[in-house]
């Protein structure tokens, strides 16, 4: 059991720097990738940032003074905009905000995290929240109500739509466990000027999800269990059926994600794969699958959910899951919207598919397969490949026709550049200048910046940056006029929106109000700051001050002092000398002094183990109200490498509470923070303590060393080792083969693949690998007498694969594609006049493995030189699924002077892959020829 007194060092600093700027800011991820690794090469204690980006875009934060509030118009610290572009705040004060959408009457609906759409109207945010869903929108971790749309012909068409991640009655509000994902059409009340949803509970019809009920979900107490999942008859990566219009959302990440009306009128919905980040999760294999509605677009009728006609995998019933795919193969498509084109054209969905280790993406397409897991970016995804659970599927669609899945648009690595994708609209106004106008901005939640690009014809898209610093941007919609608003999360103190306003090289000047505190008793003294305040030529200001309770100022920096208790609210307008203003204001609580609170349960530096009971606890006096100790809200972030995740733990609001530490990979701590309200809104101070886990040190080798090993789904360079928390659990697995050797065992015994419990002391696991026995010989063919020819046997009907035999033990060797007719050549160094492979003087092997076709006879053929004394060989093996050998033919070429060799071997009845490899052993050389497989 862990220990409060007790506190951790280990190799925590690239996550110190996320928790400085939350202690500021409260910055924090929610729906972002997780189990993003470092990458060979990297170590543990390496920061995840450049120092100029931490410089930059953090420094500032952190170093803000804790009592300084803000005006309204304000950037966050840092920012920066292309010249003439504004970013103008529109709804501040929200509470976690997720998406925005607007209506043709100009409004903004606003969905918060925890299941509150909120309407913004004639510039101002309505008081009364459309609707509260709170009650059944699960906000534990990365899911919530992320997904929001209202009809193209609202208020005539009175409906919003809202996606989200379902707790259906009996099961535990919030919990990790297994959930399904709803779609929601609401109507708006005439009577009330649509402001706000019909009251009746009847009037709120499942668009999508009609299915999904507690009988159909998975482990509904937990989110890793594989054998119980929801919505499919089977367990994961085996399943026998799904169920019809049924969501998964298994896992507590990679939940639902955008909702869009296309440019048709049909509705678009963004489903991510629902698994695990932090293992090798069989249930991302479903979205491979047409029959499940995990990791897809999905375009349905709005007013029925039912599929359509015209969908690239109609199957003739408008009601069945496949009816209703537009895209799959996608893992987190948080956000996506429309490739710009004619009205009359089929639409193309533009998505960002927030990725794993290696590549965040942006797809285009329709009717296309993005891949994941087989996939991730451009290049096959090596542990999904490799793992026993997961590499027959995968095998499957490499061996597809035009087996590479749809390439994206563009990408861009994980680490450095960016961490997790937000695609946004088009700009199709024509406020912005010229090379702004039909280009597709998106942004990057966790390095905060935001980019442009052009869609070519080729369907690649050309990048651009735009912006830099604006604060964890999770989405940018069109609004009125075309202008782009953007939502902020996370700041102020929960999140914004924005709009991004384009008024001209010559425009006015720009506002900005701060103020050393806001509220406090009578008399109140505040120092008024317009630091900030700037015009972007350079043009003397002057100033205007109008503190709201009729007195007024001129100075930069007044001083003002309240004697009246009351609110007000504290305004400032800068005028440049061409007569053009700009204005900012602040609110004031005069005779009201801000509450007081303190967490007393757990302390800052106490520690935990996974599984741990954490309970907490807090007072709050208010100088006016009392012990408001029972309106206490709590919020525990996860931070978890290089993101963070909100609502990891919800607490109910009150002065004490508790949680139990569930499993969530390697590199997390906890932070638990409070804060409360007075009677007349004057919040408290907020308080955190920080929690860091009980790590050992795992150590991971192998013999020989320098090989992989994948640890929680990242490949890794033995050797290597890992502060892992104790009581949690860690996945660790080897390829069968690696540089020509077969493996042979752990150390202690277990399995190729498997999930280890990490227990309270050092331990090391070291993968043992042994050479292949050199195979048996084979007869070998009568010598050429015919001089070496470069000429290709003659073939037809071969399938062409890339990579045929890699460099492995080779030297200066090249593969290359031959498309006429063979399925592969090799060529390399030029030796004696022609193209050849050299397996140099060291004893050793190397190979490359392709799908094989059944009973189908293949030839192996070149020209080859042995130098003196060398034992060489030439061979074709034969695997099922599974790796296990069936055939083995081999053809000794240990007299070989520059002659020809041939080799034929048929495939056996259930062979599923092909393996072409060359042994020598020590002393000598070993050159190759035009080498060819044909069949």
């Amino acid at each position: 059991m862990a220990t409060s007194l007790s506190t951790t060092q280990g190799k925590q600093r690239r996550i110190r720097l996320v928790n400085l700027v939350c202690l500021s800011a409260l910055v924090a991820t929610f729906f972002v990738p997780q189990a993003k690794l470092s990458l060979a090469g990297r170590h543990e204690g390496d920061p995840i940032l450049p120092p100029t980006l931490i410089n930059k875009a953090y420094l500032p934060i952190i170093n803000m003074p804790a009592n300084i509030n803000r005006g309204v118009s304000d950037l966050p610290t840092g920012a920066s905009l292309p010249r003439g572009f504004v970013s103008e705040v529109v709804a501040a004060g929200l509470d976690l905000p997720t998406a925005i959408d607007f209506s043709n009457d100009g409004r903004m609906f606003i969905a918060e995290k925890n299941g509150v759409v909120r309407v913004w109207h004639n510039n101002v945010l309505q008081a009364q929240p459309f609707i509260d869903l709170s009650a059944e929108v699960n906000s534990a971790r990365d899911r919530g109500l992320l997904g929001i749309a209202v009809h193209p012909q609202f208020p005539v068409a009175p409906y919003v739509y809202v996606l989200f991640a379902y707790d259906p009655p009996g099961v535990k509000i919030d919990g990790t466990g297994s959930r399904i994902i709803r779609l929601l059409r609401l109507t708006a009340d005439a009577e009330q000027n649509h402001s706000v949803a019909l009251a009746d509970p009847a009037s709120r019809v499942v668009i999508l999800g009609k299915n999904g009920d507690r009988s159909t979900l998975g482990n509904e107490n937990e989110g890793d269990d594989l054998e119980r999942v929801a919505c499919q008859v089977g367990p994961a990566g085996r399943a026998t059926s799904y169920t019809n219009d049924c969501v998964p959302a298994d896992s507590a990440v990679h939940s639902n994600g955008g909702l869009r009306f296309g440019p048709d009128g049909m509705l678009y919905v963004g489903i991510g794969d629902n698994a695990s980040p932090w293992m090798i999760d069989p249930r991302a294999l479903r979205v491979q699958s047409l029959d499940n509605l995990a990791g897809k677009i999905l375009r349905i009728d709005p007013m029925t959910g039912a599929g359509l006609r015209d969908n690239p995998f109609f199957d003739g019933n408008v009601n069945s899951n496949r009816a209703k795919v537009f895209n799959y193969g996608l893992r987190n498509p948080v956000r996506f919207s429309f490739k710009p084109g004619p009205a009359n054209a089929a639409p193309e969905v533009v998505i960002g598919d927030v990725g794993w280790n290696t590549a965040e993406e942006v797809n285009i397409g329709r009717g296309k397969n993005f891949g994941w897991p087989c996939y991730e970016g451009r290049d096959k995804e090596a542990s999904y490949a490799n793992n026993p659970r997961t590499s027959a599927l995968c095998g499957e669609v490499y061996r597809k026709t035009n087996s590479d899945a749809q390439k994206p648009a563009y990408e861009y690595d994980t680490l450095p550049e960016g961490g997790a994708v937000m695609v946004g609209d088009a700009y199709l106004g024509t406020n912005y200048p010229a090379e702004y106008r039909s280009a597709l901005f998106f942004a990057d939640y966790e390095r905060q910046w935001i980019k442009f690009g052009q869609i070519g014809a080729n369907g690649a898209l050309t990048v651009k940056n735009f912006a830099q610093f604006v604060g964890p941007v999770v989405d940018i919609t069109a609004g009125p006029n075309q202008d782009l608003f953007y939502v902020v999360i996370g700041q102020k103190p929960n999140g914004e929106v924005r709009r991004i306003r384009y008024v001209g090289v010559n425009a006015g000047p720009q506002a900005n109000v701060s103020v050393n505190t806001n509220s406090g008793p009578i008399p109140l003294t505040l120092q008024f700051s317009s630091f900030g305040s700037a015009h972007p030529a350079g043009l003397a200001l002057r100033y205007a001050w109008d503190f709201g309770d009729g007195s007024t100022s001129t100075e930069a920096n007044p001083i003002k002092i309240y004697t009246v208790a009351g609110q007000y609210k504290a305004k400032l307008v800068v005028t440049d000398s061409a007569g053009k203003s700009a204005e900012a204001s602040v609110m004031i609580s005069a005779g009201s002094q801000r509450p007081t609170l303190k967490i007393t349960s757990p302390r800052t530096g106490s520690t935990y183990w996974v599984g741990d009971r954490i309970e907490v606890s807090a007072t709050a006096i208010d100088p006016e109200d009392g012990d408001i100790s029972a309106n206490i809200r709590w919020q525990v972030v996860q931070f978890h490498n290089d993101h963070a995740h909100y609502d990891a733990y919800p607490i109910s609001n009150g002065p004490v509470g508790g949680f139990t530490v569930e499993n969530h990979g390697t590199n997390t701590y906890l932070q638990i923070c409070a804060f409360v309200a007075d009677s007349s809104g004057v919040k408290s101070e907020q308080d955190c303590v920080t929690l860091r886990p009980e790590t050992v040190q795992y150590t991971f080798e192998t013999e020989p060393s320098g090989m992989q090993i994948l640890f929680e789904g990242a490949s890794r360079i033995t050797p290597f080792s890992v502060d892992v928390i104790i009581n949690s659990q860690v996945e660790i697995g080897v390829p069968e083969s690696q540089k020509g050797m077969n493996f042979a065992g752990w150390s202690d015994g277990g399995s190729r693949t498997r999930i280890i419990s990490v227990e309270n002391g050092q331990r090391k696991y070291v993968a043992r690998y042994n050479a292949p026995p050199p195979p048996e010989p084979a007869a070998l063919p009568a010598p050429s007498a015919s001089p070496p020819s470069s000429a290709l046997p003659a073939s037809s009907g071969n399938v062409c694969v890339n990579n045929l035999l890699g460099n492995g033990g080779f030297e200066n060797g090249l593969a290359v594609w031959n498309s006429s007719d063979a399925i592969a050549k090799i060529v390399g160094d030029s030796h004696n006049g022609k193209n050849a492979l050299y397996l140099n003087t060291g004893s050793g092997s190397a190979g490359q493995n392709m799908p094989a076709i059944a009973t189908q006879t293949y030839r192996l053929s070149g020209w080859g030189k042995v130098t003196e004394g060398t034992v060489a060989q030439v061979g074709i093996n034969f695997y099922d699924l599974k790796w296990n050998l069936l055939k083995q033919q081999v053809v000794d070429v240990s007299t070989l002077d520059y002659n020809e060799f041939n080799l034929q071997a048929l495939a056996p009845e259930n062979a599923a892959l092909i393996e072409i490899w060359g042994y020598k052993n020590a002393g000598g050389g070993f050159w190759l020829d035009d080498m060819c497989l044909t069949k």
